[in-house]
């Protein structure tokens, strides 16, 4: 009995051993089983963080393009309003100048339509231009003929590559002369350095004579102030001469 019970105890201890080792082992795999789940989820985690960064940064910078985007379309609509005041400002004063010096609306209102028709696309400000036509006006007492006159120098100077400080100049000296007047040689030798040499050279191919013979028939009274608007405009409008 003894010895029997010796033999179970041995076994109950030899079983005790196995099962525990067991456990150790099942523990020790449990505990790296842990461990692997813990680097994955610290991976994950590391990976989700690099992930959401970078999708942080793509919508930043989306956000930024949007930002921009939308701030110069804001710009150019604000642009465009204020220039579109600006312009109708522009017209409403020269309206009460118009009237002031005695021109009917409704004539003032066709020239200055068509002066804002012949200047779109050029660099001529409407402002520049209403106050060339104010000035011419002032000499030709017609404001639509004034239009056309302005029209046709400015056409003219920045046709052959002058530049508008060049109109206002060349626009400033003729509507200093009398319509009946003669063209003087300060006015045409400021209509040349304005770069206004095709057009006298075609008006003088017109009139049948050398530029020299027209720069004396101007300078002489011969041809006045108010034939030369008027050659002007035909050429201005239906070309010759050389011009198209």
């Amino acid at each position: 009995r003894g010895g029997f019970i010796m033999a179970i105890i041995g076994n109950v201890e030899l079983i005790a051993k196995i099962d525990t080792n067991a456990y150790l082992k099942g523990a020790n795999d449990i505990d790296k089983a842990n461990k692997q789940v813990e680097k994955s989820v610290e991976n994950t985690s590391n990976n989700s963080d690099k992930s959401w960064g970078k999708m942080g940064l793509a919508i930043g910078a989306v956000a930024g393009i949007v930002q921009t985007v939308l701030g110069k379309a804001i710009q150019v609509v604000s642009d465009s309003i204020g220039s579109a005041v600006k312009r109708v400002d522009t017209l409403n004063n020269s309206d009460r100048v118009f009237s002031n010096m005695g021109f009917a609306a409704e004539d003032t209102a066709k020239a200055m339509e068509a002066l804002n028709r012949n200047i779109t696309g050029l660099p001529t400000s409407l402002s520049d231009g209403v106050q060339g036509v104010q000035m011419l006006a002032g000499t030709i007492g017609d404001v639509g003929k004034s239009e056309k006159v302005f029209t046709a120098i400015n056409n003219a100077i920045l046709g052959f590559g002058g530049s508008s400080a060049q109109v206002n100049n060349a626009i400033q000296q003729l509507s200093q002369l009398p319509l009946d007047g003669p063209l003087d040689a300060q006015t045409w030798n400021s209509l040349r350095n304005s770069g206004f040499t095709p057009v006298l050279s075609a008006m003088a191919k017109e009139a049948g004579v050398s530029m020299g013979t027209l720069k004396e028939q101007f300078g002489s009274g011969e041809r006045t102030v108010d034939d030369f608007n008027t050659a002007l405009i035909k050429l201005n409008d239906d070309g010759g001469g050389g011009l198209v």
